[in-house]
């Protein structure tokens, strides 16, 4: 199963889970769930050199709608 179909089935189960289930979810993952995530290196070098390439208009970017509208039709 592709990442994306992955992340829209258990975005669904979530918002439709009950108490439990979701209390269960959360003890499997807290640990890995943390607000204090850093960025490495290449990854900041990846975000920069995107803004850059944004910024000389060598790509383009897509609104929200537009992106699942793409991946809707991509079947993605």
């Amino acid at each position: 199963m592709a990442e994306v179909q992955i992340r829209e089935v258990l975005h669904e189960y979530i918002d439709t889970a009950d108490e439990k289930k979701l209390e269960a979810i959360y003890t499997v993952l807290k640990d890995s769930i943390t607000s204090d995530y850093q960025y490495s290196h290449d990854e900041l070098a990846a975000i920069n050199n995107r803004r850059n390439k944004y910024k000389n208009g060598e790509e383009q970017t897509l609104t929200a709608e537009e992106f699942v509208n793409y991946v809707r039709q991509n079947k993605l």
